[in-house]
C-alpha cells in the first residue's frame, strides 16, 4: 500500500529520529506477531 506523499514524508521525518537498531526491532517484533497469527484458510 502506498501513503500520500505527504503522509509518507511525516513519516520518514519522525523515523529519522529513531535508532536503527530500534526499529530493526520493531519490525521484526511486528512481523513475529503477525507470523504467529493463525488462519484458517
Amino acid at each position: 500500500m502506498e501513503l500520500p506523499a505527504p503522509l509518507r514524508q511525516a513519516v520518514d521525518r519522525i523515523l529519522e529520529k529513531v535508532p536503527l537498531p530500534d526499529l530493526k526491532q520493531a519490525a521484526k517484533t511486528l512481523s513475529d506477531r503477525y507470523r504467529a497469527e493463525l488462519r484458517d484458510g
